[in-house]
C-alpha cells in the first residue's frame, strides 16, 4: 500500500517482495520491468535487475532490446556491448552481428566441401555461439572444435550411408552424444552408441555442463578482464 499499490494487486506485490528480499525500491523495479516487458515471469525479471548491479530498469530494458535481436546472448555479454556502445542499443546489436559474422568465418576457414557444405557454416557458427553463451573468450574456440567435429561425422558416415545427414541432425546428434563423432553417428543410425569403460573421474574434477566440457575442454589460458573491442569485432 505505501507502493501506491491497489488492494487487488497486492498478491503481485507480495510476490515481488518474496523474489527481491524484502526490499520494496527493487519490488517495484520488478514490478515496473514486468509492466515494459508484457511478461508475467517475475523471478526472470527480477534476475535480469539483479545482474544489471543497480536494479537499473532503464539498464535491464536496454538489455532487453539486444535481446530481441540476439535471444541467446548471456546477460553479462548484453551489457558489456552496450557499455562498448554509450549504451545504445542499435550500435550493440550491429556490433554483435558482426560479431557473429566473424565466428562464422572462424567456420568457413575449417570448411570443405564434402564434409561442411556451402551454406551450412552459419548453422555451426549459431550452434557455437549458443553453447557459449555469445562469450567471445570460448566461441571461436566452440566454432573451430565444432567444425571438426562434423567434418569426422560426415567422414565416418560415408562408410554407412550415401546421402549426407542434414546439418541440423548432425549437430544435433552431436549435441546429445557429448560431441563425439562416433556417438553422434550410432545416434543417426538408431543404433546403441558405442561405449568405453573409464574409471569415473574425481568428483573435484568433474564438470556438471556435458556440452560445454567437450565444446571447451580445449580453451587456452586467456588475459583477466573483458574481452576487446577486436573480439567482438567493432564496426568502426
Amino acid at each position: 500500500l505505501q507502493l501506491g499499490a491497489p488492494a487487488g494487486r497486492l498478491p503481485e506485490l507480495q510476490e515481488a517482495l518474496s523474489v527481491t528480499g524484502g526490499d520494496a525500491d527493487r519490488a517495484e523495479a520488478v514490478l515496473k520491468l514486468l509492466q515494459l516487458q508484457g511478461s508475467a515471469d517475475m523471478k526472470t525479471a527480477a534476475q535480469l535487475l539483479a545482474q544489471t548491479g543497480s536494479w537499473s530498469i532503464q539498464a535491464a530494458q536496454r538489455v532487453l532490446n539486444v535481446r530481441q535481436r540476439f535471444p541467446r546472448v548471456s546477460v553479462p555479454v548484453a551489457m558489456q556491448v552496450l557499455r562498448r556502445n554509450d549504451e545504445d542499443p542499435h550500435a550493440a546489436c550491429e556490433m554483435l552481428t558482426e560479431y557473429r559474422k566473424r565466428v562464422k568465418r572462424v567456420v568457413s576457414e575449417h570448411a570443405d566441401s564434402e564434409d561442411i557444405m556451402p551454406g551450412e557454416e552459419a548453422a555451426i557458427a549459431e550452434t557455437a555461439l549458443n553453447a557459449t553463451d555469445w562469450d567471445p573468450n570460448s566461441s571461436f574456440l566452440a566454432a573451430r572444435n565444432l567444425s571438426h567435429a562434423v567434418k569426422s561425422t560426415r567422414k565416418l558416415a560415408r562408410t554407412r550411408v550415401q546421402e549426407p545427414f542434414p546439418i541440423d541432425s548432425v549437430l544435433t546428434a552431436l549435441t546429445a552424444g557429448d560431441m563425439k563423432p562416433k556417438v553422434a553417428l550410432a545416434l543417426l543410425l538408431g543404433e546403441r552408441a558405442p561405449t568405453k569403460p573409464a574409471r569415473p573421474a574425481p568428483r573435484a574434477l568433474q564438470m556438471p555442463d556435458q556440452q560445454t566440457r567437450a565444446l571447451l575442454a580445449a580453451h587456452p589460458s586467456s588475459p583477466a578482464g573483458e574481452p576487446s573491442d577486436d573480439d567482438y569485432c567493432c564496426v568502426m
